[in-house]
């Protein structure tokens, strides 16, 4: 369409508009809506004169994801929901635009109502004029790193700064980057798996090599669940996808690859989230050390571990049900039986032999990737059993690596 038809039909909108408001307003405040929307464009137009004059003061740097070591300080500008969702390690948060939930009273109607507006925040203003200083050089960024980012540009110019560092297509260049190192980062470490059926404490014994200060991968604390139907940690969510992936990213660029990194073996999926498949399978490939415990310890242990199912029965009545198309009618109605008596040594017992030991079983063949597999007996949890055993997978992981050397 020419320009000159666009802006006749531009013209006959606006002639339409004047119009309609004509019809439902007396003549003075027709006059003073006129007179408000012309100062309105006036103001604006005068100010987008002065930002452009004033920006050419301000050194503004677009770059990609990483952002140099020069940058002092992140400010994520979205909205606080979506910086908790998942944002840059380190960025702080300072909403550009919030939204506001107020009472507004209404004559047609009897009761109040919500109303949610959008409004500006001038807190970003007030952060560089705190800051400011020849060495404070932020980097803002928002979604998409177009019009809040540029707004952000606006503020950076009122506030005097003299550098100014944007982010390339905002947040969604910090995800393209956490997805390919994930295609790199897990290629570069050699694994040690513990395997084991439930119950043998393979977090706890994850969780006591950290404290001797091996590198550890605790994929169930990343993902807030245990990787089974009574996994899902009480009271907690697991995170999105996008967190998810950029913890797992972060952990591993923390880690020596000169070093072994322990990871508990785990199918691909945990709860939700899904193993990102190049460092599974580099899991899946590395050498195992399976935990063997006498049943009994092993019930001993699930119930220390999961002691909340036992106080919500009703919750844990309900995940037991869903188990119904895995295990059969007839055995899960026995299971909700055993819950309602509080006979909890028998209803573990049942679950980790009828159900879980096969499931693990299966899922354990199906993702083996190597026939170089330890067992570890382990009679009880006690504390000389425990250190004994950490010892032991220690030493036998470096002669495995020096047997492959």
């Amino acid at each position: 369409m020419p320009w000159f038809e666009q802006k006749l039909q531009y013209k006959m909108y606006i002639v339409s508009r004047i119009d309609y408001f004509t019809r439902r307003m007396n003549q003075s405040s027709l006059r003073l809506w006129k007179q408000q929307t012309f100062v309105s464009i006036f103001k604006r137009k005068v100010t987008t004169t002065v930002l452009k004059e004033k920006t050419t003061a301000l050194d503004i740097r677009k770059i990609h994801y990483h952002y140099p070591w020069s940058v002092t300080d992140v400010i994520d500008i979205r909205s606080k929901e979506m910086y908790q969702r998942n944002h840059i390690p380190g960025a702080i948060n300072i909403p550009l635009v919030n939204d506001i939930v107020g009472k507004k009273q209404n004559s047609d109607w009897k009761n109040n109502h919500y109303v949610t507006t959008k409004s500006t925040d001038n807190s970003l203003m007030k952060y560089f004029t705190r800051k400011k200083s020849p060495e404070f050089c932020p980097l803002v960024y928002c979604e998409t790193g177009r019009w809040a980012s540029e707004i952000g540009v606006h503020i950076a110019t009122e506030a005097g700064l003299d550098v100014l560092y944007l982010l390339k297509n905002g947040y969604l260049s910090y995800t393209k980057q956490v997805l390919k190192d994930l295609q790199t980062l897990p290629l570069q470490f050699t694994f040690k798996v513990i395997s084991g059926f439930a119950g043998t404490g393979k977090t706890f014994l994850l969780t006591k090599l950290a404290e001797r200060g091996h590198q550890v991968l605790d994929l169930e604390c990343l993902a807030k669940h245990k990787g089974s139907m009574l996994g899902l940690w009480y009271g907690e969510t697991q995170p999105c996808k996008d967190k998810w992936l950029s913890l797992l990213r972060n952990t591993l660029t923390k880690f020596d690859p000169s070093k072994p990194v322990w990871v508990e073996s785990e199918s691909q999926r945990i709860g939700t989230l899904g193993i990102p498949p190049v460092l599974f399978e580099q899991i899946c490939k590395g050498d195992r050390f399976k935990i063997v415990l006498p049943t009994e310890e092993r019930i001993k242990w699930s119930l220390q571990d999961y002691p909340y199912w036992l106080e919500d029965k009703d919750a844990l009545m309900n995940i037991v049900w869903k188990l119904e198309k895995y295990c059969g009618k007839e055995k899960v109605n026995y299971w909700i039986s055993l819950i309602e008596s509080e006979r909890w040594e028998e209803f573990v017992h049942h679950l980790l032999i009828e159900h879980y030991d096969p499931t693990y079983e299966r899922s354990q063949n199906k993702n083996k990737l190597t026939n170089i597999e330890k067992e570890v007996f382990m009679k009880d949890q006690s504390e000389e059993v425990v250190n004994s055993t950490l010892e032991f997978l220690t030493r036998s992981a470096a002669d495995l690596k020096t047997k492959c050397d």
